[in-house]
């Protein structure tokens, strides 16, 4: 069963994220995932507005995604955006 990753970022360093974005892509990739969005370009139809950039990620199984996100590809990718940002991520089923 297809699962999304939905990343929720605000206060993000955008010189702390140089190099960030084409090596996650690979790491996606290299575990069959795939980007469907990376925007900042968002309309809040109810609620308050909460992040400033949505990321969209989509993996066919939670077994992918889950290795992708615990794997050694991912873990200074994933350290250099904790550090940079304050985000929200999750998996969705």
């Amino acid at each position: 069963m297809v699962v999304h990753f939905i990343a929720r970022l605000n206060n993000i360093d955008a010189d702390a994220m140089q190099g960030y974005q084409q090596p996650t892509a690979t790491s996606i990739a290299a575990f069959k995932g795939r980007y469907l969005t990376s925007s900042d370009t968002i309309t809040t139809l109810e609620g308050k507005p909460d992040c400033q950039r949505i990321v969209l990620l989509e993996f066919p199984d939670k077994k992918h995604a889950m290795d992708w996100y615990k794997s050694g590809l991912y873990a200074p990718l994933l350290a250099q955006r904790i550090a940079a940002t304050d985000s929200h991520f999750i998996l969705v089923e």
